[in-house]
């Protein structure tokens, strides 16, 4: 193939909806099947074009590499930028390790946050800010927004 097919294996997703539009009488389940390589991928739908509209393999992987080339043009550069910003971030997952819980002691700072500490010279650590999860609160503003909602409404009546 002589045409760029990188981003057809990290925007699966978005391209498999487009052949969904394109070969409308290939099973959606035998779409969902595939998977693999980006040159696996048209393979296997160039093969699934040729059993289902009984063409030829050639005119079938011609076919593909025309849709291909206009799919790639339709999704855009945003499309296959976000595709790689996934994929990476997944890889980048895949890469860490669980923490043991022993890990995680031995990683611990000796002193509080704003004492100083004896490992750095004395100097004061910074404390970090972290985002916690306020589901509690949210539910209870949502409960409460809920309310004062429902006797607005009421009082228009």
């Amino acid at each position: 193939m002589n045409f760029d097919v990188s981003g057809i294996e990290l925007n699966w997703s978005k391209y498999k909806e487009l052949a969904v539009e394109k070969w409308h009488r290939i099973p959606r389940a035998r779409l969902d099947d595939l998977q693999g390589t980006a040159e696996t991928l048209i393979a296997d739908l160039a093969e699934a074009v040729a059993d289902t509209y009984a063409m030829s393999r050639e005119q079938a992987h011609r076919d593909v590499a025309d849709w291909v080339r206009d799919a790639s043009a339709k999704l855009g550069a945003a499309g296959e930028r976000a595709a790689r910003a996934r994929a990476e971030a997944a890889a980048s997952l895949r890469n860490l390790a669980p923490v043991s819980p022993a890990a995680a002691k031995a990683e611990a700072p000796a002193s509080p946050p704003g004492r100083p500490d004896p490992s750095q010279g004395g100097r004061v650590r910074r404390v970090e800010r972290r985002d916690r999860n306020h589901s509690g609160l949210l539910m209870l503003l949502a409960v409460g927004t809920g309310i004062l909602i429902g006797r607005m409404l009421s009082k228009r009546r």
